[in-house]
Parts: C-alpha cells; sequence; structure tokens
C-alpha cells in the first residue's frame, strides 16, 4: 500500500509539472526558447548620423612640438598664401632660427588636414599621465574655416597626431 501511495505522489507530480509547462508554452504562443519580458518596449529614436565637417580653408597652423629631457623644440607653421601655403620649422631653442622651409599646394595641406581629422582635435587636452616624467609635449592653434581651434598634450595625443607630424616632416625633407 505504502508503494502505491509513493507512484501516486510522484505521478501526481509529473502530471502538475506537465500541465505547467504546457500552460507556459501557451502563454508565451511559440516554444520556450524566448525570455518573457514585463518590461515596455523602449522605442528608439532613429537619428541620421553627422555629417563629418572638413576643412575647406585655413589661415595659419603652428604646431610646437617639445621633447623632454634633453630633446629639441621645434615649431611647425603652416602659412595659407592663396594656392600655396609655406611649411617652416623653427628651432625653439635657438631663438625661432629657421630649419626649413618648403612652398607646396594649399590643396595638398586641405586633403592632408581632414586625412588627419584635424578639425576633431579642438579641445582636445591630452594630461600627462602621473607617473610618466618625460616625454613629448605639444600645442596646437590653428585658424580653420574661419575658426580658432587649440590642442595639447603631454605625452599623450590625438590619434592622427603621429600621421600629421610625419607628413610635415616628410614635405620638408623633400
Amino acid at each position: 500500500m505504502k508503494k502505491d501511495v509513493v507512484i501516486i505522489i510522484i505521478l501526481s507530480i509529473v502530471a502538475v509539472i506537465l500541465v505547467v509547462s504546457v500552460a507556459v508554452i501557451v502563454l508565451r504562443g511559440k516554444g520556450g526558447d524566448e525570455k518573457e519580458t514585463t518590461k515596455p518596449v523602449k522605442e528608439t529614436k532613429v537619428t541620421e548620423p553627422k555629417e563629418k565637417t572638413e576643412v575647406q580653408d585655413f589661415e595659419e597652423i603652428h604646431l610646437r612640438v617639445t621633447h623632454s629631457p634633453r630633446g629639441g623644440s621645434y615649431t611647425y607653421e603652416i602659412l595659407c598664401e592663396g594656392d600655396k601655403s609655406v611649411i617652416n620649422k623653427k628651432d625653439n631653442y635657438k631663438d625661432d632660427e629657421l630649419v626649413a622651409t618648403v612652398t607646396i599646394d594649399t590643396d595638398l595641406v586641405i586633403n592632408i588636414l581632414n586625412e588627419c581629422d584635424i578639425l576633431s582635435w579642438d579641445g582636445f587636452n591630452g594630461k600627462r599621465p602621473k607617473d610618466v616624467q618625460d616625454g613629448t609635449d605639444f600645442y596646437f592653434d590653428a585658424k580653420i574655416n574661419g575658426k580658432d581651434i587649440e590642442a595639447e598634450g603631454h605625452t599623450v595625443f590625438p590619434e592622427s597626431y603621429n600621421p600629421f607630424v610625419k607628413w610635415i616632416d616628410s614635405a620638408l625633407e623633400a
């Protein structure tokens, strides 16, 4: 008799589990692989991506680079003179002595400024990490599209900083 009671209890529990499982499947509408949510679905606003602003023109660009310790300190200067632009490199430790100069097409400079996304530098402030004492510092200021652009960094730079400086140096070496 005890065996019969145990079997009846087990069968009753299995039946309850089956009924609950079927009810859950029916209430969900499909199989059991979807999660039930009680939170309302948040409406997402679709917006057009912002159009990237391009450099159209510039008046002047200055990039001061200081390497420490015992490194050099140079100012790169790019001056727009209509269809042509002049790039100068000056040694800050030698009373701004002109180290190199070159004249190139202004359109080429504008293309490089856009490739390096120079407008995104505006307001950049790469603060020196606490444990770093040496390194390279830079200060950038420019008049681009009629707007003043400024950036600075202390061993921390905008993403396109190195390609921009390499381009300037290669233009001066050509």
